[in-house]
């Protein structure tokens, strides 16, 4: 039996297109031809997957993390096995243009490698931004970025948070399709979270807020069809929106 009827590896990448910093996960299958266990592990040199990615023919990116499955993958004979990993996490993914991405395994003494998948990674079209207080005492700030992208046959939006001052950026968010007859709008409450409208549609319009740090605070759909959905200040500095009926609940 050849090496790679034994055991054989592929990945897919998603997504293909990604705005710099926005994680990217690629979805690895092992399908074990063999009678034995196969058990990877981060820990164990000769039994791990990783991954070999290039910007260019021989510029291979650094990996910054040795954790790439974190729990042990175990394949048992004749089967498969599937594990989503967050490649931009691990990898030092930080320039904006194509990379090459292999997932790679070693076994029993061998390496497998899949075929290899494409990566482009953009800068994405800034639409607005602004720069709000991160902290209760306004020492720490962030600026808040609305990008776009164009992929899937449609327009996506994203939110990017950065201390600038650090230089650290904290998040790229997917917020979902867009559709510009009214411009996508950001507030910031009293507890400093930071809120986005944007319609997704027609009639519909998506909520979403976030911790200065990129933790999801809630996520709300509304339905209206008259034009004037905006956000708005309410008792006690938090921020509602107006204009519109809730349509689905929290991380619908």
């Amino acid at each position: 039996i050849s090496a790679f009827a034994q055991v054989e590896i592929t990945a897919r990448i998603e997504p293909s297109r990604a705005v710099l910093y926005e994680p990217v996960i690629a979805t690895v299958r092992i399908q074990n031809h063999t009678s034995q266990r196969i058990i990877l592990d981060d820990h164990t040199p000769g039994s791990r997957i990783w991954f070999n990615i290039e910007q260019s023919p021989g510029r291979r990116v650094r990996q910054r993390d040795p954790v790439v499955l974190g729990e042990p993958l175990i394949v048992e004979p004749r089967q498969s096995a599937t594990r989503r990993i967050n490649i931009s996490r691990i990898y030092d993914i930080r320039d904006t243009g194509p990379y090459n991405v292999r997932a790679r395994l070693d076994w029993g003494g061998e390496s497998f490698a899949s075929g290899r998948t494409f990566l482009d990674v953009v800068p994405g079209l800034e639409i607005t931004r602004m720069v709000g207080p991160a902290s209760p005492d306004g020492s720490e700030r962030r600026l808040y970025r609305l990008l776009s992208l164009n992929r899937d046959r449609g327009e996506h939006l994203f939110l990017r948070i950065d201390d600038e001052a650090r230089r650290i950026c904290y998040a790229v968010l997917h917020l979902g399709r867009v559709v510009r007859i009214q411009e996508p709008t950001m507030r910031i409450d009293a507890g400093n979270n930071i809120h986005v409208l944007h319609q997704a549609g027609p009639g519909r319009f998506l909520h979403h807020a976030f911790s200065p740090s990129g933790d999801q605070v809630t996520r709300r759909m509304y339905t209206s069809e008259d034009p004037g959905v905006a956000l708005e200040y309410g008792r006690d500095g938090a921020v509602v929106v107006s204009g519109a009926a809730t349509s689905l609940m929290d991380g619908e």
